[in-house]
């Protein structure tokens, strides 16, 4: 039971150290630059679902793989 508590102990008290050296000065700023954005490039629709285009969604794919399927 002794060896249970002092394991818990030390792995606590190594854990809070860690956790303490991992916060070396949190309040160093990046400069960071704004993504640019098309506007010629169409929007997408998070909602929307493959097929509600009236299509299938495998019938607009090109390649091997689709010729092999039909």
């Amino acid at each position: 039971m002794n060896t249970m508590l002092r394991s818990s102990m030390i792995l606590a008290a190594s854990t809070l150290v860690i956790g303490l050296a991992g916060c070396d000065g949190g309040d160093e700023i990046v400069d960071v630059t704004p993504r640019q954005v098309n506007p010629d490039q169409p929007k997408i629709d998070p909602d929307a679902m493959p097929g509600q285009d009236g299509g299938s969604g495998m019938s607009e794919q090109g390649g091997d793989a689709s010729e092999e399927s039909k």
